[in-house]
This record gives C-alpha cells, structure tokens and sequence, in this order.
C-alpha cells in the first residue's frame, strides 16, 4: 500500500461534484491518501482567499479537493473511506446567518485542540463536512443539498477512525473537503 499526498493547488481544487472532472489523483485500492483544502469559502490557512478562483458555477459550492479515482472500482460496488486524522488549521470561523455584509461572525483561534473566540473556548471535535460521489448524471451538481452520493453533510461520523461508504453509482472519483483541516484517508474496496 503506497501513502499519496493531493497537493492544494488550483487543479485539484472544485467547487462542485461533476462526474465528468478528470481525476486528480489515481490510487490503488487500501492506499492512503493526505487532502488539504481551503475553507467552505476558499479561505486558505493563513487567512488570505484561494486565488486564482472561477467565477462561473463550477466554483460557486464548497471547495472540494479530488477527485481521487480508486483503480478497478466499478458501478455497483461498495467504496469504503476511511479517515485517519483530521488536523485542524490554526482558525476558523462560525456564521451565525446567511453570509451578507455586516453578518455576525464568531471568530476562533485553533490550537492544542482547543478552539478559543473572544467569549468562548471549546474543544475541538473536527470533521469533513462535505464528502462523497458524483451524482451518475452528467452537468455541474452542486456541494448543498446532501444526497445519496453524499455531499454537504455536516456530520460528526465520519471523524477519525471511521469508515464511510458513499454511494457508488460513480464509485472511480470520489471527492472531499476539509476546511482548514489536513485530512489522511485510506482509500479501499470492500
């Protein structure tokens, strides 16, 4: 089994799930693989927004790192992912509304597993939030609303140390977000 790392550059970077993107990265199955995405919003680790970013509706959802094209997966079969490690940046950000000029925001610091703000502090219990398959039909799909293949999923499992099995109706590419967050993930056939 061989360990791959996707690099955060613009080629590897979607901001929607298309079955017809070419894979970024092709893997057998059980190799590892280490992801590092921008923020949901194309903000990169120090603060500074991802740049060169499209304007069109292929950049418009979450920013995406993939896809990673697991060789001999075929339709039909089961796809499992299992995540390893989720490291977290060293900030984030929560939105307490619709983004908008003048929206509340609350603003953290991350770091020995604690994320502190100006009022709180919390420990830190990171997770993808979105991850998944293309949808089987061709076009731009975009990373809300979550869907069978997956998608903007906001859930807590998987975290560390556990298996997904996204839906497989295009089990060759699938693709993940990790906010801010460096993600190891062993990528096999069940």
């Amino acid at each position: 089994m061989a360990a791959h790392e996707l690099p955060l550059e613009r080629r590897t970077l979607h901001g929607h799930f298309s079955r017809d993107l070419a894979p970024a990265l092709t893997i057998e199955p059980g190799d590892s693989v280490a992801i590092s995405a921008p923020s949901s919003r194309w903000v990169l680790a120090d603060g500074e927004p991802f740049e060169p970013r499209g304007d069109d509706e292929r950049d418009a959802g979450h920013a995406l790192a993939g896809p990673v094209e697991v060789r001999g997966a075929r339709a039909g079969q089961v796809l499992e992912v299992r995540i390893d490690e989720i490291r977290a940046g060293p900030w984030g950000k929560t939105y307490t509304g619709p983004p908008a000029p003048g929206a509340h925001e609350v603003h953290w610091q991350l770091a020995d597993g604690v994320g502190r703000s100006r009022l709180f502090e919390v420990e830190l219990q990171p997770f993808l939030g979105v991850m998944g398959m293309p949808p089987p039909e061709p076009g731009v799909h975009p990373t809300r609303p979550p869907r069978r293949w997956g998608g903007n999923i906001d859930c807590r499992s998987p975290s560390t140390a556990r298996s997904s099995r996204p839906g497989t109706d295009m089990p060759r590419r699938a693709t993940a977000r990790s906010p801010e967050r460096r993600s190891s993930a062993r990528w096999r056939r069940a």
